[in-house]
């Protein structure tokens, strides 16, 4: 049977807030009324450090630690920032420098060959651009964010997506030229986290 009780607020202290005074003072007003308030309050609150350091310290944002191999990144913004700049650069690719056909389902590995196999060495080169970003960004990322380890924290995003990678050209064949990539998603992030650890007076 499933539990239909509410489950726990991450952060008590804004749902209080949000019960006690927001949801009351804000609801029964003119939404256009309350929108000014809000847009007011904010501008007179952002113009004060102490404000911002009270609401900083009272609306804390939801804790989100990741685990990897006895490691603790702070949080996953690292590993989605590599992320979003591949399927963005894979994107633009397949619908607007090199338009995919209409309908064809990437899901579908025999379409995709077929799709592939029409591409220029320019679009491969886009492709490898967007595998080595995620890897080199992601990795600075997280390095930045690392309080200990940059290093090998940044090797651990190029570490996944080297496994990426790996997984996309057994599904799919490329031009043979394009193995070069697999060394530098290590390369790259290594290079990146040293970079940081470097500018944190480390070795």
């Amino acid at each position: 049977m499933l539990d239909a009780s509410p489950a726990e607020p991450d952060n008590p202290s804004v749902s209080w807030l949000y019960k006690t005074f927001v949801r009351p003072n804000f609801f029964n007003r003119d939404p256009e009324e309350a929108h000014n308030l809000v847009i007011g309050q904010l501008a007179w609150a952002a113009r004060r450090r102490w404000a911002l350091g009270l609401a900083g310290c009272f609306l804390r944002g939801p804790k989100l630690p990741v685990e990897l191999f006895g490691l603790k990144f702070p949080n996953p913004v690292g590993l989605a920032a590599g992320m979003a700049w591949n399927m963005a650069l894979i994107q633009l690719n397949s619908t607007v420098l090199y338009p995919a056909p209409e309908g064809m389902d990437m899901n579908d590995p025999e379409q995709l060959q077929a799709y592939m196999d029409t591409l220029p060495a320019a679009a491969f080169l886009v492709v490898m651009t967007a595998h080595l970003g995620q890897a080199l960004i992601g990795g600075w990322i997280a390095a930045c964010l690392a309080v200990k380890r940059p290093v090998l924290l940044a090797l651990i995003v190029g570490a996944f997506t080297m496994v990426g990678g790996i997984m996309m050209m057994k599904m799919v064949t490329g031009p043979p030229w394009m193995l070069v990539e697999l060394p530098l998603y290590l390369l790259l992030p290594y290079l990146a986290g040293r970079s940081v650890a470097r500018s944190r007076g480390g070795t």
